[in-house]
């Protein structure tokens, strides 16, 4: 059962869904970091009937990559809260805008000098480089495979993202701090309260699902996007159709059109049960 959010009338008739934007954590996957099989059976029909199921997360494609292939999907997704396309059907970067090797070792500097305690990490398309690689070792979420580089590895590289964790206050005032110093130049994708997280400035997940719509030939009023957390917000508002599950924070779920049960209740199942397949 769908719960009306504060946008309702910005709602558009179900069959005119063509793409659908869908995040990963808290959303797509459950609390677990499982996907249901009545939300896997719901996106391969989906997929089936030719609607573009774009997953869009923060997570680098190295762990994403088994959840794409346990959903039969073969086309596009959006990874490192829109800083990369990539089509994981032939390992190809379809478009990336990466913090350029100057702007990046500005950023580290800082925050090394603001909070020299924080865990940092770095992710170059899909190799990650960190302060503490023993600290990752049993934290698939984030190495996915393999043993991490260190930051030192790193020389004269764009850089996709780089990320911080740590109590939130400390994240806080890390990120006011970058935002005065590095104002313009870069963006924070916010997922998680203990995660701060550092992009070029432009990229969020809405100009990257936009860029995969153009490619397919997709209009914005037929898109729609699931979310939970404030870097879904973007993607949210520029989609024809924003659906947000019950666990989401409290400005996603104002956000939404249409509010669905949480991730932990098959809520993207029945988000595509009612607004895309019906």
């Amino acid at each position: 059962m769908s719960i009306p959010g504060d946008n309702t009338s910005k709602a558009l008739p179900v069959e005119s869904v063509q793409m659908v934007g869908i995040d990963l954590d808290g959303t797509l996957l459950r609390t677990d970091n499982r996907i249901s099989a009545a939300t896997v059976a719901a996106v391969k029909q989906a997929h089936e009937r030719g609607i573009q199921v774009i997953l869009a997360s923060a997570r680098p494609p190295r762990t994403t990559i088994k959840f794409y292939k346990q959903l039969g999907l073969n086309n596009l997704q959006i990874n490192h809260n829109g800083a990369l396309i990539f089509d994981p059907q032939n390992q190809n970067i379809f478009h990336h805008q990466a913090l350029e090797y100057d702007l990046a070792t500005q950023v580290l500097h800082l925050i090394k000098r603001t909070a020299p305690n924080l865990k940092i990490g770095v992710e170059v398309v899909d190799t990650l480089y960190t302060n503490r690689p023993q600290n990752y070792s049993d934290s698939s979420h984030i190495s996915g495979r393999g043993s991490p580089g260190s930051l030192d590895d790193i020389q004269n590289q764009s850089v996709t993202k780089i990320f911080v964790t740590g109590q939130t206050t400390i994240l806080s005032e890390l990120q006011a701090t970058l935002a005065d110093r590095l104002a313009g130049q870069i963006e924070f994708a916010i997922s998680h309260l203990r995660l701060l997280q550092v992009v070029a400035a432009g990229v969020d997940k809405a100009p990257a699902l936009a860029r995969v719509a153009k490619h397919y030939g997709i209009s914005q009023p037929r898109v729609a996007a699931i979310g939970d957390a404030p870097n879904d917000l973007g993607m949210m508002d520029w989609a024809g159709l924003a659906i947000a599950v019950n666990n989401a924070w409290q400005d996603v779920r104002k956000a939404a059109n249409f509010l669905v049960p949480s991730n932990d209740q098959d809520g993207v199942a029945q988000a595509l049960a009612k607004y895309v397949l019906s």
